[in-house]
């Protein structure tokens, strides 16, 4: 089995998900750039254009154990990852880099400061700053909508301390792939694919992140 069946496997596996970060992947053999320009949102800072943010989630067979370290090709070895979490793993241990990527869920709202824009000191009788940060992230294969009613129920997210935040984390699937032939007719194989909703909750209360695990359960991404 070639390395780039492996990686599609895993990418069906994974839901089509980072096995670091846990983004949505962008699987170029089959998904055409401008659908996934329009379905894959989250920006990276680092990345100065559409395409180039778009290939940072490019999905790529990642070595559990790396070449390096006495890995070899073997399925059982083999993970999808975006092509940002290869390329900046290095020499950490697989384990070790899934939780720190996990953490950041590398967007770019997670963890910065939130404080007022400037120029809203300019509306009159606004006088009070405040500062946050998102301390809690994690995705839900569940439509937005339903994540957020859900987050809604949970009381005043307005106040300090309790905002929240999600944003889309839309994934496709391949359940019509079946190996190494597939890659030969990639308009059939997309034509099938098969959508996985999602979103990403960001939190300032550890409190609100309990309680919508526990009402997500088996839907939160792990």
């Amino acid at each position: 089995m070639s390395l780039r069946t492996k990686r599609v496997r895993a990418y069906n596996e994974q839901n089509g998900r980072c096995y670091y970060c846990q983004w949505p992947m962008w699987e170029r053999a089959f998904e055409p750039e401008d659908h996934a320009l329009k379905r894959i949102t989250a920006l990276r800072s680092h990345k100065t254009d559409p395409v180039s943010n778009l290939q940072s989630f490019e999905c790529t067979a990642e070595h559990v154990v790396r070449l390096a370290d006495g890995g070899t090709d073997d399925s059982s070895n083999i993970v999808a990852a975006c092509l940002d979490c290869n390329s900046a793993r290095n020499g950490a241990a697989s384990a070790d880099w899934q939780v720190d990527r996990a953490a950041a869920n590398q967007f770019e709202d997670a963890s910065q400061d939130k404080g007022f824009d400037p120029a809203l000191y300019e509306i009159p009788g606004l006088t009070q700053q405040y500062r946050f940060k998102w301390h809690y992230n994690f995705f839900v294969e569940k439509p937005r909508w339903e994540v957020e009613v859900a987050a809604m129920k949970l009381g005043d997210f307005s106040t300090a301390g309790n905002r929240y935040q999600t944003a889309d984390s839309i994934s496709l699937i391949y359940p019509a792939f079946m190996g190494e032939d597939d890659f030969a007719r990639p308009g059939e194989i997309f034509a099938r694919h098969r959508v996985i909703p999602g979103a990403q909750m960001m939190l300032e209360n550890p409190a609100h992140e309990a309680a919508l695990r526990a009402v997500f359960a088996s839907a939160v991404v792990k």
